[in-house]
C-alpha cells in the first residue's frame, strides 16, 4: 500500500520517485520501478484486485501516463468492471492522440476476460504496431506468451518493450528481470 511519495512533481522524471509503503508490516521505501515490478508481479500472478489498488494509487500520487493506466483497466477487466476499465482507458488513451485504440484494448480485455487468448495475441500484435509508443502493450503480451510456454516469442516482446521504453525506465526494469528469469530456466 503507497502511503506516501517523495521526489516527484510535474517537472521531475517517474523514474525519481520513492515511495512509502507498508508491505507485511514493515515500512519500506521502494523506487517508482520497484513499485512498478511489485504490481506488475501481482497482476501477472493473477492477483488483479492487489494489482489494480497499486496502480491506482501509484496514478492517484503522480501521472504515470498510460503503462500504469492499462494495466489498471485490464486488472479491472478480470475483475468484471468493465465501465470501470472503459472509463481508465477513455482519460488513458485520448482519441485525439491514440485513435481507437481505447475500444480496441477494451475489446481485447474482454476477450481476454472470457479466454480467447489467440484473438486478445493477435489484437495486442496489430496495437503493438500501432503504437509503438506504448511498450506496456509489449510487455504484455510477452507475459501473456510466456503464460502459454512460447518463450522464444516472449522474449522477442520483451526486448521491443525495452526498445520502447527508456533505458531506465519501469517497463525496461520489468523486462530485464523477465529475460533474466527467462534464460536462467
Amino acid at each position: 500500500m503507497v502511503t506516501s511519495f517523495k521526489g516527484a512533481d510535474s517537472e521531475r522524471v517517474l523514474e525519481e520517485c520513492v515511495f512509502k509503503i507498508r508491505r507485511n508490516g514493515r515500512a519500506e521505501r521502494l523506487t517508482y520501478q520497484q513499485l512498478y515490478a511489485a504490481a506488475h508481479r501481482a497482476w501477472r500472478n493473477g492477483s488483479f484486485h492487489s494489482a489494480q489498488r497499486i496502480f491506482e494509487e501509484m496514478s492517484a500520487a503522480v501521472s504515470c501516463g498510460p503503462r500504469v493506466e492499462i494495466l489498471r483497466a485490464h486488472c479491472l477487466a478480470m475483475q468484471s468492471d468493465f465501465s470501470g476499465c472503459s472509463s481508465v482507458l477513455h482519460r488513458a488513451l485520448p482519441k485525439e492522440q491514440y485513435g481507437e485504440a481505447e475500444g480496441e484494448l477494451h475489446d481485447l480485455f474482454v476477450l481476454w476476460k472470457v479466454g480467447l487468448l489467440v484473438d486478445v495475441k493477435s489484437g495486442l500484435q496489430e496495437l503493438m504496431t500501432e503504437h509503438p509508443e506504448l511498450p506496456v502493450l509489449s510487455l504484455m503480451l510477452a507475459d501473456l506468451l510466456q503464460l502459454s510456454g512460447a518463450y522464444a516469442l516472449s522474449e522477442q516482446f520483451l526486448r521491443r518493450a525495452m526498445d520502447g521504453d527508456s533505458a531506465d525506465g519501469a517497463i525496461t526494469f520489468v523486462a530485464r528481470e523477465s529475460l533474466r528469469k527467462l534464460n536462467q530456466n
